[in-house]
């Protein structure tokens, strides 16, 4: 999986972006899926977007107002046809700038030795 990036700037304090990467609503809206995520080490990460595919994972890393890191697969299909895709790692970077908060969204494949661990 080649990693990709995506990057924005909003008008608005690190404080209130975070608030709404960790509010189920707004995250469900900014990601166009319906969205849980437990803002905490260890916590449940799920996306089930409008075309069916599901992601699920869990929190590796929170550093509030700055940096939320979780590992999640794709689950598809149901029962004995479903598959799990690959993991990967999103990592969602905020950055005080003068114009407000620059986001950076990153995910890429999951490293071999943390998934050794895992």
């Amino acid at each position: 999986m080649p990693t990709e990036v995506h990057e924005e700037i909003i008008e608005a304090p690190p404080e209130d972006v975070w608030g709404f990467m960790v509010d189920p609503a707004a995250l469900s809206a900014w990601f166009g899926a319906d969205a849980w995520l437990e803002p905490e080490p260890g916590g449940v990460v799920r996306f089930r977007f409008a075309d069916g595919a599901e992601r699920r994972g869990r929190v590796v890393q929170v550093a509030p107002f700055r940096t939320l890191t979780w590992r999640w697969r794709e689950h598809l299909g149901a029962g004995f046809g479903s598959r799990i895709g690959e993991p990967s790692f999103v990592t969602i970077d905020l950055r005080r700038v003068a114009t407000g908060t620059r986001v950076r969204i990153t995910e890429g494949a999951a490293p071999a030795l943390a998934e050794a661990g895992r």
